[in-house]
């Protein structure tokens, strides 16, 4: 029977955002809930609040994979979805997203774009 290793909650401490359509901070708390596989893998329950530079909050809540890289680093891949009550930004709550990236010096960066045409937004993320 394989074993799971349970890590009830990973602070997230901070962090920004920048796009062509919005920029902005996150809001704390946020915290990622992450289940430790016994093939080094993490699936990631993700939840965190932005709040743009002109002052919109966004829900973004996503499930992820992490896996281990030989230099220590995680590469990550995730689903993320986004809730807002603000007009300016309601497009995002129809939108699906995936995310493309990996942990570097103990940060994670993260790409992140709409999904529109699934070949499309994976060759944009991983050629950047």
């Amino acid at each position: 029977m394989s074993r799971l290793k349970w890590v009830p909650i990973i602070g997230v401490t901070g962090g920004t955002f920048e796009g062509p359509k919005l920029r902005g901070t996150l809001v704390l708390p946020a915290g990622e809930w992450a289940t430790v596989r016994p093939d080094g893998s993490a699936k990631a329950d993700v939840r965190l609040t932005l709040k743009t530079d002109d002052g919109a909050l966004i829900l973004m809540t996503y499930h992820g994979i992490g896996l281990p890289q030989a230099d220590g680093n995680v590469s990550i891949r995730t689903a993320p979805l986004f809730e807002t009550g603000d007009a300016r930004y309601a497009w995002l709550n129809t939108i699906q997203a995936v995310g493309i990236g990996t942990t570097v010096g103990g940060c994670l960066r993260v790409r992140v774009g709409q999904l529109r045409h699934i070949r499309a937004a994976i060759d944009a993320l991983t050629q950047r």
